[in-house]
C-alpha cells in the first residue's frame, strides 16, 4: 500500500506540488486517526477483559486468584465466599 500513496503523491506533486501536500496531509492523517482509534479499541478490550480482578474473554468472570506466596507477602488472606444463609 505505501508504494502506491508514494507514487500517487510523486505524481501529484509533479502536476501540482499543492495537491502532492494536500494528499500526504490526509493520508496522513487518515492514518493517525486509525491509530488512536485502535489504541482506544485495545484500551477499552483490556479494562473488559481484566475487569474486578476476573478474566471475562473468552469466558465471563473466570477467577485468577493470587499466588499463595503473594497474599502472605502483602498479609492479606483469601476470601472465602459463601452463599447466604435462606
Amino acid at each position: 500500500m505505501q508504494p502506491i500513496i508514494e507514487q500517487t503523491a510523486l505524481e501529484l506533486y509533479k502536476k501540482d506540488p499543492a495537491q502532492a501536500v494536500k494528499f500526504l496531509t490526509q493520508y496522513c492523517s487518515d492514518n493517525a486517526d486509525s491509530v488512536y482509534k485502535q489504541w482506544w479499541d485495545l484500551a477499552d478490550y483490556l479494562m473488559v477483559k481484566y475487569q474486578d480482578g476476573y478474566v471475562n474473554i473468552p469466558n465471563v468472570a473466570t477467577s485468577v486468584g493470587y499466588p499463595d506466596w503473594w497474599l502472605k507477602a502483602v498479609e492479606i488472606a483469601p476470601i472465602q465466599y459463601q452463599k447466604p444463609a435462606k
